[in-house]
């Protein structure tokens, strides 16, 4: 089974179990990053109070 994977102006046909790990890791990626973001802002919030 395959599946056309868009990104940006690239048209590439993959597998869809690896488009499947791609938007795994991505959106552990983002968890990641928004994580780290929210900490940031708390650390900044809390310097900003004291």
């Amino acid at each position: 089974m395959e599946a056309v994977f868009i990104s940006g102006t690239s048209r590439q046909v993959l597998p869809v179990k690896f488009i499947d790990e791609i938007e795994y890791k991505t959106d552990h990626l983002m968890i990641r990053l928004l994580q780290q973001a929210f900490i940031l802002e708390v650390k900044k919030y809390i310097t900003e109070r004291m």
